[in-house]
């Protein structure tokens, strides 16, 4: 065999395409521990009789610790194959390699989808266009922008009276109302209706407020002008007298 002669190589050096391979017999060559001795050359020198042993050597990868964060974003922890230095560690390195590889990229995809379904804005229901009471007018009914049943309708409204009577003031319009008055009544109605807060500011509440305050409003004012008349007319007949 001719000697090896190493030549220097530029820095940028590109090499060309690899020499062709020239067979040789595994006599005529120069590896250590090869002999024809070790390999048969008959099948007659094979033992059929004796069954072949194999040592199969299972590592079983120890299992991975998820981390909980409380942040809306969850920290990934990357695991890795324990080395081992005997013989057949290539094999077994190989095949625990790709089991947490595997694990890694399936709490990858669960991880972004909760990800991304904890980023997704929650879309509620729009108020109509125009204002509650008018549907000749531009406006809307409420019973038909809702589309509740009958049942659903009685519940709701019986809720809303009973609020603005044990909470408001039934005297006066939804303006002069207090704030803390008008918060409370939101809270006690959602409590009660959690299906209220999939609109959007709750307007079907805020609706159905209006609307109560405006009849008992009215009333009061009713009520009020026909006692002023029944003391003017109870006044004037007395000084007829």
């Amino acid at each position: 065999m001719a000697p090896i002669v190493s030549v220097p190589a530029p820095p940028f050096f590109e090499p060309g395409a690899p020499p062709r391979l020239v067979p040789h017999l595994i006599v005529e060559t120069d590896i250590d521990d090869i002999s024809p001795d070790m390999i048969p050359i008959l099948l007659q020198d094979i033992d059929m009789t004796k069954p072949l042993r194999r040592n199969v050597r299972v590592l079983t990868p120890p299992p991975r610790r998820r981390s909980v964060s409380a942040g809306p974003t969850r920290s990934r922890a990357s695991s890795k194959a324990p080395a081992d230095n005997s013989p057949g560690s290539d094999d077994d390195s190989s095949v625990l390699s790709s089991v947490p590889e595997d694990d890694e990229d399936e709490e990858e995809s669960v991880s972004d989808d909760e990800e991304l379904l904890a980023g997704e804005d929650v879309v509620k229901i729009p108020k109509p266009a125009g204002e509650v009471g008018r549907p000749n007018r531009g406006g809307y009914k409420l019973e038909d922008a809702l589309q509740w049943n009958t049942a659903q309708m009685r519940v709701f409204k019986g809720l809303i009276h009973k609020l603005v009577d044990d909470h408001l003031d039934p005297t006066l319009s939804m303006a002069g109302q207090s704030e803390r008055r008008m918060r409370l009544v939101r809270d006690e109605a959602i409590k009660r209706l959690p299906d209220l807060a999939m609109y959007d500011q709750e307007w079907p509440l805020i609706d159905a407020v209006k609307q109560r305050l405006k009849y008992t409003s009215s009333k009061a004012r009713q009520h009020a002008h026909d006692a002023v008349s029944l003391t003017a007319q109870k006044k004037a007949r007395t000084q007829r007298k």
